[in-house]
Order: structure tokens, then C-alpha cells, then sequence
């Protein structure tokens, strides 16, 4: 793979990674390294468009931040440098892998509709189709980084991504509530005659723990799947879906937390994390 990015740059983008998103600086260090430098620009970029909802209010100028990012792939496919340092960072993998991974890029981006515009998904399957395109184009474009694609490696991480995208839905919803931002699909909410203020102080926790339930069925179902096949799925294929693994006990703890109005969400420590991720790759 390409050599990318100041080192000043890559050193600070590794930091605020750590920071910022543990989890995907964790999994980043799960693969080989001689794919790491690619996974980090690529983590990095998720993470900064993950951003972009919650550091503007106005959903134009939201808009206008991820056309920009939009604007500037096709000088990166060019091999042009933007002056951005994640992008200049991916800049030498888009121009090595061309459209396939600027697609999931885009994908990536498309994803944001609802946050930056402060909407709801109408439908469990449009919240479930939102996570398959953000997440598990996140998941597939690692896999291009690491050289690896097929018509399998889709399906698989799609159905990985709603997981994972689901479960951090679960475990961000008092942030992106305290922003404004309603993620979680309208049809559970009217299905069990539930608001958005109804999860910030429960009176019937009973009920609300039944429509997260019922919002996260669908990747609970997708989870059970994804363990057996994994199981047949090569040691680097494993090693780039490893965060999946930390779904089961962060969703179960999620819903707990959100059924009791409780603000803060205590995941698995640290140690915890490595232990996982290191056991599976």
C-alpha cells in the first residue's frame, strides 16, 4: 500500500483518534500493520464527517461541509492534495483504488441525512438501511485497504454494520438527543406510543425497554448470523470485523441504560476491549 501523509500529521491524526473514538483506534491495531496507515486516514475521515452534525447547527451549513468532502474526490482520484490533512492523508489510497472506495466514501457520507437535518427514519428498515450504508461502508472499505473484495465481504459487512451502527445509536441517544437529533425510527416510537421525552425521564420502563428491544431486533438477528459465519471467514477478514464483537454486551448495556433514563452509558473498560479484540484477531 501507498505511503501517506506528514508523519506530524499521521502521529496527531493516531491521537485524536484515541481520543475521540477508542473503539476504532483499537481496531485499527488489530490488523496487520502494513495496512494500519490506511485504516487510520480512513477511521480518521469517518470519525470527522461523524463529527460534522454536532459542531454546526444549520443543516445547510452542515450540507456544506460534507459537499466539500463530495467536491474534493476527484482531485484526490487525480492525485491532487486539498490542504486537509486527513484528506491529503487518503489521498495516495483513493488515487491507488479509484471509485470503488470513493463509493463507500460517498456512501459514508450520504448516510447523514437524518443527523444534519434533524429527522427521523420513518421505518425500522430505513433505520437498519442507514447503518448498512455508513457502517458497512466503513467495514468495506477496510476491506479494500486491506486488499481484499468480493460479492461476500458486502453482504457480510452490511450486516455487520447495521449491528454495529445500531448499538452506537443505542449507546450515543442522550448526545445526539442533547443536539437535537432523532435517530431512532418513528413507527417503534408510534408502535409503542412513546416520545423523545418519554427516554429522557421513563415512566414506564417496562415499555420503553420493549421498543428499544424492537428497534435493535433486527440486528440481533443479523449478530447471531455473523458468528457462525465469521467462524469461515480468513484471519484478516476476522481481524476487520473484530468490533463487531463488542456488540452483544454494549447493546444489551444500551438498552438498560436508556430504559432508566440514565444519561451516561458505562461500556467495557480499556482492558476489557483489548481483551476482545485481541482474542478474535
Amino acid at each position: 500500500m501507498p505511503k501517506t501523509g506528514k508523519f506530524d500529521d499521521f502521529a496527531a491524526t493516531q491521537r485524536r483518534l484515541r481520543a475521540q473514538d477508542y473503539t476504532s483506534a483499537l481496531a485499527v491495531k488489530v490488523v496487520p500493520k502494513q495496512y494500519r496507515v490506511g485504516l487510520t486516514w480512513l477511521n480518521a475521515f469517518f470519525q470527522d464527517v461523524a463529527q460534522i452534525p454536532y459542531r454546526v447547527d444549520e443543516p445547510l451549513l452542515a450540507e456544506i461541509r460534507l459537499q466539500w468532502w463530495r467536491d474534493g474526490f476527484p482531485k484526490l482520484l487525480r492525485g491532487e492534495n486539498l490542504g486537509h490533512p486527513i484528506a491529503d492523508g487518503l489521498a495516495p489510497f483513493i488515487k491507488q483504488l479509484g471509485s470503488p472506495l470513493v463509493n463507500e466514501l460517498i456512501s459514508i457520507l450520504d448516510s447523514y441525512g437524518h443527523e444534519t437535518h434533524k429527522t427521523s427514519p420513518q421505518t425500522c428498515d430505513e433505520f437498519y438501511d442507514v447503518h448498512a450504508a455508513r457502517f458497512g461502508a466503513l467495514l468495506h472499505a477496510s476491506f479494500l485497504l486491506c486488499d481484499l473484495q468480493g460479492q461476500d465481504e458486502i453482504a457480510l459487512c452490511q450486516e455487520a454494520g447495521t449491528a454495529i451502527g445500531v448499538t452506537q445509536t443505542l449507546a450515543d441517544l442522550p448526545k445526539s438527543m442533547h443536539n437535537g437529533m432523532q435517530p431512532l425510527p418513528l413507527d417503534v416510537f408510534n408502535q409503542y406510543h412513546l416520545t423523545y421525552e418519554d427516554l429522557k425521564a421513563p415512566q414506564d420502563p417496562k415499555r420503553v425497554k420493549q421498543a428499544l428491544q424492537a428497534m435493535a431486533s433486527g440486528a440481533v438477528v443479523v449478530s447471531w448470523d455473523i458468528k457462525n459465519r465469521l467462524q469461515k471467514c480468513a484471519k484478516l477478514e476476522r481481524a476487520i470485523l473484530a468490533r463487531w464483537l463488542l456488540v452483544p454486551d454494549l447493546l444489551t448495556k444500551a438498552i438498560d441504560h436508556r430504559a432508566k433514563g440514565a444519561t451516561d452509558l458505562t461500556v467495557q473498560n480499556p482492558l476489557k476491549q483489548v481483551f476482545i479484540l485481541w482474542r478474535q484477531a
